[in-house]
């Protein structure tokens, strides 16, 4: 399918700005809307008159599509002293979700087994270093489900809750946007993957994601950010760090598509070219099917 550079505006403009598909309109963004929701209500809940805020340069926010007893997880750096809390949820289907924080070593060292839906774990390690946070989806009322997860810590990114859900909710109109004009899309379903990540990042700066594994087929990653991003770059880069795919136009709704190859180990670099201040930054991985 190759490189689209083509921007959430130019997709729109296809039928014009009446004709945009709501989210509740495709399914993949209701069931990840309600997961998102329930952490973050859990996050407004933890950040209200606390010293919680959103976790420091990593991902604050994180999607998935776990089918019943499987897991994903997440490696977060944490500092010795400061106190870490994360939030897990499920859709409005998935009744019993758990998480675990290991160490290097994959012992446990946190976890919440209750059998409900939004698991938490507060954790403040005395050694400084590389955590695995990971997210398992126990039951279902369906044969999978939509889970989320929040990251906070204490002396955080103080940003209003509503502002990560405006900036999540606007990425998913974008991927609904994208299911319509370039083929039934849907969230990335590859077991122990995520698709959805989101983290404030400073204007200038970047994160990178890597280890994306891929089955062979089409796929689309998007990104949104908040109403203080101007300019969103995205790469798609080989193991060795080569450019794949990229969007480099000078907008805030970057979109790149690339047919993808089985057995390659992918990054993806999400940039904020411009912004005021730290800005919310939300993208997608898609599943295109394009036949």
């Amino acid at each position: 399918m190759g490189l689209a550079m083509i921007g959430m505006g130019v997709l729109w403009s296809a039928q014009g700005a009446d004709a945009k598909p709501k989210v509740e309109e495709w399914s993949p963004g209701t069931y990840m809307a309600q997961a998102v929701e329930r952490v973050l209500d859990g996050a407004g809940i933890a950040t209200k008159d606390t010293e919680y805020g959103f976790i420091d340069g990593q991902f604050c926010v994180l999607g998935a599509y776990l089918p019943k007893e499987q897991t994903v997880s997440m490696s977060f750096k944490l500092k010795a002293g400061t106190s870490y809390m994360f939030i897990g949820g499920g859709d409005d289907d998935a009744n019993d979700v758990d998480l675990y924080l290991k160490n290097a070593a994959g012992t446990t060292l946190a976890r919440d087994e209750e059998e409900d839906a939004t698991p938490i774990v507060a954790f403040e390690p005395t050694t400084s270093g590389s955590y695995s946070l990971v997210l398992n989806l126990q039951n279902s009322d369906t044969k999978a489900s939509f889970c989320a997860l929040v990251a906070l810590q204490e002396g955080g990114f103080e940003v209003p809750v509503s502002n990560l859900d405006a900036a999540t909710k606007s990425c998913l109109e974008f991927c609904a946007i994208v299911s319509e004009k370039m083929g039934s899309a849907s969230f990335h379903q590859k077991t122990g993957e995520w698709a959805l990540y989101g983290g404030l990042l400073k204007s200038g700066s970047s994160n990178t994601i890597s280890g994306l594994d891929f089955e062979a087929a089409s796929h689309a990653i998007v990104a949104t950010g908040d109403d203080n991003t101007t300019n969103i770059d995205l790469a798609l880069l080989d193991a060795n760090g080569a450019t794949v795919e990229e969007d480099i136009a000078k907008d805030a709704t970057p979109i790149v598509t690339h047919d993808m190859q089985k057995g390659i180990s992918y990054k993806l670099k999400i940039s904020n070219k411009k912004s005021t201040g730290a800005a919310l930054i939300i993208a997608a991985v898609l599943d295109i099917n394009d036949d």
